[in-house]
């Protein structure tokens, strides 16, 4: 049985400042908006509570100036951060049930490892909402290892438009591509050694692009054409690529820190990362092998669109949220049996 879910009016618009990146609060807040699905419009009723206000957008139009090279304790908020957090925890306090667990929108999910660098100047931005562990929280990146699931629901990203129709016999002439940015001066991370894996890999095509341009819908489409993608870690092991690349029907190559929200199976359409020591080329499945995960691949192409009518995004959000709460209660409970035992 689903719990009873109290949805606030939020006035934090979502700007979409990634241009489709972060559409997962503006979705949520669709769907958790609408009538019977899990949500009461009676606070009094609630096991649960879900503020919908855009923080993951809030946080890129409004983040500090250099914020991921400052130390935290240095680190200067903007006006708009704090007002923006402001207006959220006065909308719980107004409402008086701020002592229930609630639920916001923030970048990166909780993992067992406490984060550092410029994931914790992440969470300074807001100090309340996303530093302390009041908050169970829905989330898009997941990095620092495990994910607490107990007090996080990894959310995809979700894609800005429906996928484009697919054809199961569709000619696929790229055994493998890869669409995307080698930053390697002033970045944390280097794509070079997997690319040059790729480089050595028959039927490969590397495609750049520069992260201040960009890539638009129109240049996405090349991946109709591949029947993998590879998908390295970049500032986070989540990547947009792999949900434009399945819903495009190719096979996302992952790397080894994804962890994929559990929408389906992903070993039905996806492989990790791996490297011949002999040849130094990617090793990629063939055969029968090949054939299923293309096959899977194209089926599960709408299979992560948060809409709607789409019932794996309304199963995957009703258990997450049911196990936030459970978890929640439990915990309560054993805090107020501490209490009446001392």
């Amino acid at each position: 049985m689903s719990p009873a879910l109290f949805v606030y009016n939020s006035t934090i618009p979502c700007a979409d400042i990634r241009h489709g990146k972060d559409m997962f609060e503006l979705k949520l807040r669709q769907l958790l908006e609408t009538e019977g699905f899990i949500r009461t419009r009676d606070a009094r009723e609630a096991e649960i509570f879900y503020h919908p206000a855009c923080l993951v957008d809030a946080f890129f139009r409004f983040r500090p100036t250099g914020w991921w090279r400052n130390d935290i304790r240095q680190l200067t908020r903007t006006a708009e951060s704090k007002q923006i957090e402001r207006a959220v925890l006065s909308d719980i306090r107004m409402l008086g049930y701020g002592h229930k667990p609630h639920i916001v929108n923030a970048l990166r999910c909780f993992s067992e490892k406490p984060m550092a660098g410029e994931h914790a100047a992440t969470n300074a931005v807001f100090p309340v909402l996303w530093g302390s562990r009041r908050f169970l929280r829905f989330c898009s990146e997941a990095v620092g290892g495990a994910i607490n699931q107990d007090r996080s629901i990894h959310m995809p990203y979700c894609p800005a438009s429906p996928a484009p129709n697919l054809l199961t016999n569709q000619a696929r002439p790229i055994r493998i591509l890869f669409l995307g940015s080698n930053v390697t001066k002033g970045a944390a991370y280097s794509r070079r050694a997997v690319l040059d894996a790729l480089q050595r890999t028959n039927g490969s095509v590397l495609l750049l692009r520069s992260r201040a341009h960009g890539i638009n819908a129109s240049s996405l489409d090349v991946m109709r054409q591949a029947v993998y993608t590879l998908c390295p870690e970049g500032d986070t092991p989540d990547s947009e690529r792999i949900y434009h690349a399945l819903s495009r029907g190719s096979v996302p190559v992952l790397n080894s820190a994804f962890q994929p929200p559990g929408f389906a199976d992903w070993s039905k359409f996806s492989v990790r990362i791996r490297v011949d020591p002999g040849t130094g080329a990617l090793v990629l499945p063939t055969g029968v092998h090949q054939a299923a995960l293309q096959y899977n691949a194209q089926m599960n192409a709408r299979t992560f669109e948060c809409e709607l009518d789409n019932p794996y995004f309304r199963r995957y959000v009703a258990l997450s949220v049911m196990r936030l709460a459970t978890h929640a209660a439990v915990t309560t409970a054993r805090r107020e049996a501490r209490k009446h035992h001392n």
